[in-house]
């Protein structure tokens, strides 16, 4: 859970970085399906469109604090509002 935890406040702090008013985090947990989802909505300047298609790459990363993206994969739905 903490490893959860701490992907959650990389991206509110992503969120806050691109300027976000509104961030809304929402955790869910299906009991039976043994399932945890996470949904992060923000209303922050977004991803330019190079980036989008690289956002589900581990090694790619736009931080210069680190070489490497989250090392993990990440299902992802992408809206625009």
């Amino acid at each position: 859970m903490r490893e959860i935890a701490l992907h959650l406040m990389d991206i509110a702090e992503n969120s806050v970085a691109a300027e976000a008013q509104n961030i809304c985090i929402e955790v869910h947990e299906d009991l039976q399906s043994d399932l945890l989802t996470a949904s992060i909505t923000d209303d922050g300047c977004g991803m330019d469109a190079e980036t989008a298609k690289r956002v589900l790459d581990p090694f790619y990363t736009t931080r210069t604090t680190r070489k490497v993206g989250l090392g993990s994969r990440l299902e992802a739905g992408r809206r625009n509002v």
